[in-house]
């Protein structure tokens, strides 16, 4: 989570008046506005990209584990090619490489090796939710009770990390719904509940800004899925659960909508995204916008496109107001932006060059207790983006499909039993939104117009092997598949695995790097050996492996199979150190 620069401190929630935030809102398109038309031209920027991992700190005490207030001590352990930062909760630690990885394959077989450093800098569990948090004996120390912001019956606020941002926005939600968030069918009831959770995040530097808002489309249409394949949430606050993800649980932590809000079924701010940012047909999901933003960016030469998705960001109340609002420079600050950008917590985020280039964000799956599972989620993601890229691929459904099927994902045993809805034909012939192969390198672009036409040649005729390679019969637009189907293929859908080894062979055959292969920069560097592309493929078939038995299922296993489980749904301390001990020694594995 990005902490903002401090403007003096936060003002209460009765002290932001209506103009305050139409003067916020204005600014804060401005500063987008500076931002996208400085960017506008920028091209041919190289992949470049990294992950984020949430991890629980953890503490063996009174013949237990519990979690550890001590966030402020691990900061300065991180090996070398690693950096962490606070999250919400103090018992929360974040982990993302200090570098950001390059396009080179080589940096995807490296990332099981880092996670797993990281994992033994001290006691920590790479889970997505401590089993009993909230539960007696499940912190340490024990905090003080204090309890003036959250309001919790289970939790002290000392649990927050030490940073005002933290703590007004969990103050703010509450106070602005009117009443304590309720997490959905639980005794849960504050935001350290949903924000003391943990996942796993992506995030990609695009080509140009074009190619951002098509791979934020196309990661929207597989979130879904790979939420139900990465489940790994069946318990909290000391129950076994009704569902096997977060997904709700979040979105329910950090819900600030007021009763009429509710009652006009106005979306949360943790979930689905609102639209695509490439494609209006497949933009049925009506979502509330601010109608001056709107104005303002489309009178300002934006698109409809992208003005809608700004605009829907903006409808929402910025949650974390500084005193000196009114002193940030927009020609140097982003700061007002970022309060409707970064609260806004959706499946994917798509970001405008603030520093760095064009980038997307993959936000839906969850934290897996094994480094080789986490790194095999990573790199599947990464080179699938590369097959979208080098395939041209057309995944678009509905918006509102999505919705649904997001709801759905996190249900138990979702991967094996619910039906997505799947674009048929994946490599259907539709107006090309991806990488723009008709025109040349530009004055904007410093790469060698030599090999940018090698490039643009060799993807060609990955296009063109892919179609004969993956013949589609179905005559139909859509159809339904399981998790493990749409990853796997069947008889009527190729499956996004066979569609990534597929580009793996292809970069085989045409002695290419299969992370840079469509990089502009250097030279086309060389495929892998054997055995490297045998780690490549071997982690591909962890992801379908998941798909089989997610986590979530092993972890109901254990609980069901424990001598203490009583059939109460009821997660004693004992059964909760057996979740804590399996997790660690998937680390080990």
């Amino acid at each position: 989570m990005v902490l903002f620069g401090q403007q003096g401190d936060p003002l209460s929630f009765d002290q932001v008046t209506d103009e305050i935030i139409e003067y916020i809102k204005y600014h804060g398109v401005i500063q987008f506005l500076l931002i996208y038309r400085q960017a506008l031209l920028r091209n041919c920027d190289v992949m470049q990209w990294g992950y984020e991992l949430e991890m629980l700190l953890i503490k063996f005490e009174d013949m237990h584990w519990k979690l550890h207030l001590d966030v402020e001590n691990s900061l300065n352990l991180a090996p070398e090619d690693i950096s962490l930062s606070r999250e919400f909760a103090k018992f929360q630690l974040e982990a993302m490489p200090s570098v950001a990885l390059s396009s080179k394959y080589q940096d995807i077989l490296k990332i099981a090796t880092q996670i797993q450093q990281v994992s033994q800098l001290r006691p920590i569990a790479l889970l997505t939710s401590f089993p009993r948090l909230g539960r007696d004996n499940s912190l340490s120390p024990l905090p003080e009770q204090a309890n003036s912001v959250m309001q919790s019956t289970w939790l002290s606020d000392e649990v927050i990390t030490q940073h005002p941002r933290f703590r007004t926005l969990a103050a703010n939600i509450r106070l602005r719904r009117g009443q304590k968030v309720q997490l959905s069918k639980s005794e849960m009831d504050a935001m350290a509940f949903g924000m003391g959770m943990c996942g796993l995040q992506i995030t990609l530097q695009c080509y140009n800004e074009t190619e951002s808002r098509y791979i934020y489309d196309q990661l929207q249409c597989i979130a879904p899925v790979m939420l139900a394949v990465s489940a790994a949430t069946p318990v909290a606050h000391g129950r076994l659960l009704d569902v096997d993800c977060r997904y709700s649980l979040i979105g329910d932590s950090v819900d600030d909508r007021t009763n009429s809000e509710l009652q006009n079924d106005v979306q949360k701010r943790f979930g689905a995204c609102n639209c695509f940012l490439s494609d209006q047909e497949h933009n049925d999901y009506q979502f509330r916008k601010d109608e001056k933003t709107y104005e303002h960016l489309i009178n300002s030469g934006i698109d409809h496109l992208l003005a809608q998705h700004i605009s829907g960001l903006f409808a929402r109340y910025p949650l974390v107001v500084y005193e000196h609002y009114n002193q940030v420079n927009d020609s140097e600050s982003t700061a007002h932006f970022d309060q409707f950008q970064t609260t806004n917590w959706q499946i994917c985020r798509w970001k405008p060059p603030v520093n760095g280039g064009w980038k997307v964000e993959f936000r839906p799956m969850e934290m897996q207790a094994s480094p080789k599972d986490n790194a095999a989620l990573i790199s599947f993601i990464y080179l699938f983006t590369r097959a979208i890229r080098a395939f041209d691929l057309d995944l678009y459904v509905n918006q509102t499909q999505i919705h649904r099927d997001l709801e759905q994902a996190q249900q138990c045993c979702a991967a094996q039993i619910h039906k997505f809805t799947v674009h048929a034909n994946p490599f259907g012939n539709r107006q090309k939104v991806g990488m723009d192969l008709t025109r040349e390198s530009d004055g904007h672009c410093d790469c060698k117009k030599l090999q940018y036409s090698e490039m643009k040649q060799v993807i060609l005729e990955f296009r063109s092997k892919a179609r004969q390679k993956f013949v589609i019969t179905s005559q139909k637009q859509y159809i339904l598949l399981t998790g493990q189907e749409m990853l796997k293929g069947n008889d009527e859908y190729p499956g996004l695995i066979p569609i990534i080894k597929y580009y793996l062979e292809l970069c085989v055959q045409y002695n290419i790097d299969p992370g840079a292969v469509i990089d502009v920069d250097g030279e086309l560097s060389k495929p892998p050996t054997d055995n490297e592309l045998l780690e490549l493929i071997n982690m591909l078939d962890r992801v379908s492996d998941m798909s089989n038995n997610t986590q979530a299922q092993r972890m109901r296993q254990i609980i069901k199979q424990s001598q203490f489980y009583k059939n109460d749904r009821v997660i004693n301390e004992n059964i909760g150190d057996e979740i804590v001990n399996w997790a660690l020694r998937q680390q080990q594995e």
